[in-house]
């Protein structure tokens, strides 16, 4: 049996995992208080946490609920105009 090392998370899961755990932080809450809210587990938490997860929209949706905010996003081209 043969284990495979999990692929290295890319530089914008690494950046939204430190966005999730500062604003659980900055909220005083526990991994598996935020799991609670946005119906997951805590090991789902913490490996988006650590940019091992990549969540799909509505659980970001559910994460800024969570942290008593709004998700909001924006497609930008390279030119820097907004779409």
């Amino acid at each position: 049996m043969t284990t495979e090392t999990p692929p290295e998370p890319s530089p914008e899961q690494k950046v939204l995992g430190r966005i999730l755990r500062a604003a659980r932080r900055s909220r005083g809450m526990s991994q598996a208080q935020v799991a609670k809210i946005i119906r997951s587990n805590q090991a789902y938490v913490s490996l988006a946490e650590r940019g091992l997860q990549n969540p799909p929209f509505l659980t970001l949706q559910r994460f800024a609920k969570a942290f008593g905010k709004r998700f909001t996003y924006d497609f930008i081209d390279d030119t820097g105009d907004d779409l």
